[in-house]
């Protein structure tokens, strides 16, 4: 197990030195705003938005785990936090508090991206526009989590985590419906 936990930090060392070479101006502000996307604030209104359609669309089954899932993963994930305890990497491009497992940013997107993906693509009846929402789903759940690597403030391990934490409790939530 302890060599599997170095070889995994290895990783999450390398991976964090190359995303520090590939910096511009431009991928600068893209990232910044991906990252920004996913903070408590926005996720916390698109949350808001998701459970006001949920109402308005009769899509009442999706209510109990709409619950379980967003603000039951917003728990889950403070309080894994909080049990692992791990440090975020040295030298962060902004100062961010709270323990580094797993990454909020890519457990809640995950959670709560899917979850749009999940109650609403039954709405779409074009196959196409079906497959455009999904690619922009997975796309921006992709470049959130990965800006956080980007911008040195979590590990790979983190942000793969999370997504993989968020899709199994995304999919313990549905199993309510």
């Amino acid at each position: 197990m302890d060599s599997l936990l170095i070889h995994i930090e290895n990783i999450d060392r390398m991976v964090n030195q190359w995303a520090s070479t590939i910096h511009t101006p431009l991928l600068d502000k893209i990232m910044f705003l991906a990252t920004s996307a996913g903070e408590f604030l926005p996720m916390t209104i698109l949350s808001i938005l998701i459970f006001l359609l949920l109402i308005l669309l009769k899509r009442r089954n999706f209510i109990a785990p709409y619950f379980v899932a967003i603000p039951g993963g917003f728990g889950l994930m403070n309080l894994l936090k909080y049990l692992f305890g791990r440090e975020r990497p040295p030298d962060a491009a902004f100062h961010v508090t709270g323990y580094s497992f797993p990454s909020g940013h890519a457990m809640m997107s995950t959670i709560i991206l899917l979850f749009i993906l999940v109650a609403f693509t039954e709405n779409i009846k074009k196959t196409l526009l079906r497959i455009i929402f999904f690619l922009l789903i997975a796309g921006a759940i992709l470049l959130i989590s990965f800006s956080r690597i980007y911008f040195n403030v979590h590990w790979l391990s983190d942000v793969i985590g999370g997504i993989v934490l968020g899709i199994i409790w995304l999919g313990v939530s549905l199993s309510l419906k």
